[in-house]
């Protein structure tokens, strides 16, 4: 008889299901359902071998609290597992405290950066090895000692990002140092580069130009003195923001990068047509072009970019937002790319109209996504109008963004005999009639003005929307038995954006709608895309 409680079979029993708990496999299956780190700080606590295995997973994603000047607890011990570390408004002491202890980075992501040059040099050093991704917004350290230290020492980089504060004006890059991190990191794939002057000068532009000669005339030889260029990159994607650059530049660098796939241009004001043109020779691979706020491009230099770029080109994804195209150049785009949209964002193109948009709706048989928002020379019943089959994309249109389109913006205090009620309800019997020609619509973003009563009837019992985006509401939300009339006409929603900023005024809405297992978001959310 045992008389001091050791029960062997039990014993062995616990040692087998440990042993079994700690094989790969399971592990690796258990780790499917893991989706909170409060999930694996528990799974932590289940034994010692699973302390073991769990700890380097808890540790791995790291992001530090600003607020705080302290480590988290038994980071000196714990702070080896990890692999990605998010620090915003970090400074030279704090590069202190966490850089002893994290010394095989993977990711590292210092957002509005203080760290001097002299200590954030070294240890990106050091990190040579394991970093694979970098993003740095600093208001200290400038692009010109910062490139020079990535290409010599940081080889395995795989992405980086870089902003530069926009009151210091953009920082200054040498393209020779750009070209450079493009030949001695062969495994960068993207490069997101905000508030940077891209610098040709003298005899660089007289190289950058023979370079490009011979990238459309292979036969030629090419310059010895930019032998360290000839090399193309991996590089698939490249995002220039905010930045200054000339047509050289961006053909200079767009030369080396013939893999692209995709571009993003935003509010660069010193690009002309010379070289956007040559962008569809140059990287013929691109599936997604974004070209927003340039105000050099005119409506000639988007027709040139699509005409005829059937055979060269298949554009997926086209974000035009506050560009200067017209009707003309969109329905070149419509013919020339059509077959190929998917998502195509028209937001605020001053110069698009009815049939600017209706060339689109007739060519574009696979688009998923569509933003008219702020089209002010376009009019609801020039677009909604007409047959299903009007638009070729009635069956595969997922998100429609109509805000600012038909249905005015009116002031909250607005007089029910306004003769712009009468204006936006129209609009809105317009959209409503298309939205349930549109079997596959979940996502829907549009104004709201004026027609709080049609809101809350719906759009009809077909209509499945997962995502409503409301411009407009009135500032205490919807209230009272409303609320229950909404939630009945909306069975399918999870998602109620509002963009006025007045969540704080939503007490009873909110809460009520949580209930129905809808989320209220505020402002111009990610979530909808």
């Amino acid at each position: 008889m045992n008389t001091n409680g050791y029960n062997p079979r039990a014993t062995a029993a616990t040692s087998a299901t440990a042993d079994a708990l700690a094989m790969p496999e399971i592990v690796a299956a258990i780790a499917k359902h893991m989706h909170q780190t409060e999930h694996v700080a528990t799974a932590c606590l289940v034994s010692k071998a699973w302390h073991a295995l769990w700890t380097p997973i808890l540790w791995r994603d790291l992001d530090f609290d600003r607020k705080e000047d302290r480590l988290p607890h038994e980071f000196d011990r714990q702070g080896q597992w990890v692999r990605n570390l998010t620090f915003d408004m970090a400074n030279d002491e704090h590069l202190a405290l966490f850089a002893p202890h994290c010394r095989a980075l993977q990711g590292l992501n210092l957002g509005a950066c203080g760290i001097t040059s002299e200590n954030l040099m070294p240890y990106l050093k050091h990190l040579s090895p394991t970093l694979r991704w970098l993003e740095l917004e600093s208001y200290v350290i400038q692009a010109a000692s910062l490139f020079p230290v990535l290409s010599t020492h940081l080889h395995g980089l795989e992405y980086v990002n870089f902003a530069f504060p926009s009151y210091k004006g953009p920082s200054v890059l040498h393209i020779n140092a750009l070209l450079d991190l493009l030949h001695n990191c062969p495994s960068l794939k993207e490069i997101e580069l905000t508030r940077v002057n891209l610098v040709v000068e003298g005899e660089d532009v007289s190289n950058a130009l023979m370079y490009l000669e011979s990238s459309y005339h292979p036969q030629q030889q090419q310059p010895t003195n930019i032998t360290m260029t000839t090399k193309k990159a991996r590089l698939e994607f490249l995002t220039l923001e905010s930045c200054i650059l000339s047509d050289t530049a961006l053909t200079t660098v767009l030369a080396l990068t013939s893999n692209l796939k995709s571009l993003f241009i935003a509010r660069v004001h010193s690009l002309s047509d010379t070289g956007i043109q040559a962008i569809p020779s140059l990287c013929p691979q691109i599936s997604s072009l974004t070209l927003t706020s340039c105000p050099r491009l005119d409506p000639d230099t988007f027709s040139a970019l699509f005409m005829n770029k059937r055979d060269l080109w298949r554009l997926r994804y086209v974000d035009l937002a506050k560009s200067n195209i017209n009707d003309t150049a969109l329905a070149i785009l419509a013919r020339d790319q059509g077959d190929f949209l998917e998502i195509l964002t028209l937001e605020r193109c001053q110069e698009v109209t009815n049939a600017g948009v209706d060339a689109i709706l007739r060519h574009c048989p696979r688009l998923e996504s569509l933003s008219l928002n702020g089209l002010v020379q376009a009019t609801t019943a020039g677009i909604m109008e007409g047959p299903q089959d009007r638009w070729a994309c009635w069956q595969t249109l997922e998100r429609l963004d109509l805000r600012r389109l038909g249905v005015v913006d009116l002031e909250f205090r607005f007089a029910e005999d306004d003769p712009r009620v009468a204006t936006n309800k129209k609009a809105w019997g317009q959209i409503k009639h298309r939205v349930q020609l549109l079997p596959r619509l979940r996502k829907l973003a549009v104004g709201v003005f004026g027609v709080h009563a049609e809101l809350l009837a719906g759009f009809g019992v077909q209509v499945r929307l997962h995502t409503l985006n409301l411009r407009g509401l009135a500032p205490g939300g919807i209230e009272g038995e409303e609320l229950e009339l909404f939630v009945a006409n909306y069975s399918g929603l999870k998602r109620l954006i509002l963009n006025q900023g007045r969540l704080s005024h939503c007490t009873e809405m909110i809460p009520t709608l949580a209930r129905a297992g809808i989320t209220v978001v505020d402002g111009e959310s990610r979530l909808w895309q």
